[in-house]
């Protein structure tokens, strides 16, 4: 995880904080020669309306649209954990309820059953006795699966959700980046607008040096615009690159919290089950039902008329 965070990190930090380096400078040299060239042999059309060549700007989009994809995904996937770890509370919460509730009916059914006939009475008490400890191990065990639980929001929290929240706040500096590089292309813009209004004026000596003044702003704006432009365009697929890197371990963390968790609510029940002469069928529950829901009809208070 470190790694794969350095990465990251040091992905994000050249996109804020970039220096001119000589690859840079090599590129860059090459970028705004054939800018000068596209600018002498194409036509406006497939120069674009933006003052560049049109591949060059749609080619930067593609990037800038994949991190925006990359943030959006982190993003939704922070969140659900986040959802996740809210319905490990509710199961607890809901099962902890329903234990609750149970053990009100229980209690009050125990102490006030009859039965008719000694043997009756002996069974009944058997049956009454093992249901009692069936269900005073599942209140048990419940204090177990709540620390289970617990211990999953934990691993939650610290392997995916903060390492995410660390990743996702980075983009902000990405995004200044971005800035940057669209307030230089707008500044050449203006520049490159203001020469070519004045170079259709009368040529006379003052317009001659403030065309001349005017070239030399133009050529430092687009300088400018193509080093971020080229910086860009080099770190962000870097960027973009490293995302499996980065959420691999988090992935990996989450499912063997998970695997551990589930391995041990089931070991839980089957230690509850352990001892029960149930042998799960659906069809001896509906048997076992049906005979009680029968007793229950031949009640005079529940007889239809």
């Amino acid at each position: 995880m470190n790694h794969s965070t350095n990465n990251n990190n040091a992905a994000a930090n050249n996109i804020n904080n970039s220096s001119s380096n000589s690859s840079q400078a090599d590129i860059l040299s090459s970028s705004v020669t054939d800018l000068n060239e596209t600018h002498k042999h194409d036509d406006a059309s497939s120069a674009g309306a933006m003052g560049v060549p049109r591949a060059m700007q749609i080619d930067f989009e593609k990037e800038q649209k994949k991190i925006e994809n990359f943030e959006n995904i982190n993003k939704k996937f922070h969140k659900d954990v986040k959802a996740y770890i809210d319905r490990l509370d509710e199961l607890k919460k809901n099962e902890t309820k329903m234990i609750g509730d149970l053990d009100n009916f229980i209690g009050q059914a125990l102490t006030t059953s009859t039965s008719v006939g000694e043997a009756e009475i002996e069974t009944t008490a058997t049956n009454e006795t093992d249901f009692k400890e069936k269900f005073q191990l599942w209140r048990d065990i419940l204090v177990h699966h709540n620390t289970s639980c617990e211990t999953l929001k934990q691993s939650c929290q610290s392997k995916v959700i903060e390492p995410i929240k660390k990743l996702n706040n980075l983009f902000p500096n990405v995004y200044s980046a971005i800035k940057r590089r669209d307030q230089a292309l707008s500044e050449y813009i203006k520049q490159k607008a203001k020469l070519e209004k004045l170079q259709e004026r009368e040529r006379t000596g003052t317009n001659v040096v403030k065309i001349e003044e005017l070239k030399q702003q133009v050529n430092a704006s687009k300088q400018q615009f193509f080093k971020e432009h080229v910086f860009l365009m080099e770190e962000l697929p870097k960027l973009y690159n490293s995302r499996l890197e980065y959420i691999k371990p988090c992935v990996n963390s989450l499912l063997e919290s998970q695997s551990s968790f589930y391995e041990n609510y089931a070991s839980y029940y089957e230690k509850i089950l352990a001892n029960s002469n149930s042998t799960g069928s659906v069809d001896k529950l509906d048997a076992e039902i049906n005979e009680y829901l029968s007793k229950i009809k031949e009640l005079s208070i529940v007889a239809g008329d």
